[in-house]
């Protein structure tokens, strides 16, 4: 007997499955412009290239700060000071293919991009059509899946300095097959934050994932310390921990595994590490 097609409505009827799109809680929109304009208080342009309904955006717009929308569908867009409607992807592949990126400087000059990228595999139809000019442009793992892809894009485009926050699909912290995201992310950037999510963040709807909140900063600086918090057992608790700022401090080596046995795992360590 075939199986049958699992679908995931949302309340405009779309499968969530196949636009990938969850709305981000208020309460982490809220705490992702807090730090990143704690790192950057003169920030004053902002890029959220998979902006959707523009839940990332309000902290910011709220604040006068301007922010470009980038999305395929304009759903709203919480008010974005721009909204520019076409695919991401194509947007930020590299110059030789034609990159709109190097025509319109507005998109990828900006002091921060936020982003809560889609959640779905390499089974979604966007992937298995695109495939081999997916590989081609953005490398063979990240088109495992949507989200891998997003990562690998934005940081690919960020400027020197600028600040990275998102709330994305915590398999590539340990997965095998994004041993080279890995090692991009670590080459390219610094990372300021890690926190885990509770597996119940998104499950109001109908989300049953794993996530991490992570900023990172385009470009790497030895020595900084990175804030970590541990997976909570609970929203409430995760929203108390974000409130309270309870989190550790750790040195990079402290919360990753180096070398090819452990594929460059970046993972919670239980001991602490302190700063000297």
């Amino acid at each position: 007997m075939a199986r049958r097609a699992k679908v995931v409505a949302n309340a405009d009827g779309e499968d969530r499955r196949e636009t990938g799109y969850y709305s981000t809680p208020s309460f982490v929109a809220e705490f992702l412009a807090h730090k990143v304009l704690g790192y950057r208080p003169n920030a004053r342009t902002v890029l959220d290239p998979c902006v959707g309904k523009g839940e990332l955006a309000a902290p910011f717009l709220r604040m006068g700060i301007g922010v470009t929308g980038v999305d395929i569908v304009d759903r709203g867009a919480g008010g974005c000071t721009r909204f520019v409607a076409g695919d991401f992807l194509e947007l930020a592949a590299p110059a030789s293919e034609g990159s709109l990126f190097d025509e319109r400087p507005e998109l990828w000059q900006t002091d921060i991009i936020i982003a809560n990228p889609p959640y779905n595999c390499h089974e979604t139809d966007y992937i298995r059509t695109h495939k081999c000019h997916l590989i081609a442009t953005f490398g063979k793992s990240s088109a495992l899946n949507m989200y891998s892809l997003f990562v690998r894009a934005i940081i690919n485009v960020a400027r020197p300095g600028c600040l990275i926050a998102l709330v994305v699909h915590d398999s590539f912290l340990t997965a095998v097959g994004h041993k080279d995201l890995r090692r991009h992310l670590f080459a390219s950037c610094t990372l300021l934050n890690l926190h885990l999510c509770p597996t119940t963040l998104l499950a109001d709807q109908g989300a049953d994932v794993r996530t991490c909140l992570m900023i990172l900063e385009k470009g790497r600086r030895s020595g900084v310390m990175v804030e970590v918090s541990n997976r909570p057992a609970s929203v409430a608790e995760f929203c108390e921990v974000l409130r309270s700022a309870d989190f550790e401090r750790r040195c990079l080596n402290e919360i990753t595994l180096s070398g090819e046995p452990d594929n460059d795992d970046a993972e919670i360590s239980q001991k602490g590490c302190t700063s000297g």
